[in-house]
């Protein structure tokens, strides 16, 4: 499993690597739901064959960015650019590079 985690999420050309990207910081969401979702994000990712990329907005509840407190899941391929996709469900077959998950089931602060 640690093998595939790698390999998914280290891509040789991260540029044109699918991407996931998950935001931290829903309204109502503490930190256990935030482990939680963080999960969540990085099970879909995998599922998806996607490189799982975190958010950087503060919680609503500080000025602390959660992604700051995990270990990069990946050491070459951390950031995103271009067109994004929102979405509340990530399919396998999607074919948007990147694709922006917004939960339905808290609402997010923008």
């Amino acid at each position: 499993v640690q093998s595939a985690l790698i390999r998914l999420q280290n891509p040789p050309d991260c540029r044109h690597a699918k991407k996931l990207l998950c935001h931290l910081n829903y309204r109502g969401c503490g930190l256990g739901c935030l482990m939680e979702h963080t999960s969540y994000c990085l099970i879909t990712a995998l599922a998806t064959r996607r490189v799982l990329v975190l958010s950087e907005k503060p919680w609503i509840y500080s000025s602390l960015i959660i992604k700051q407190f995990f270990a990069p899941v990946s050491s070459t391929c951390t950031d995103f650019e271009g067109p994004v996709k929102k979405t509340t469900e990530v399919s396998p077959n999607e074919t948007a590079r990147l694709v922006e998950y917004i939960s339905d089931d808290w609402r997010l602060i923008a």
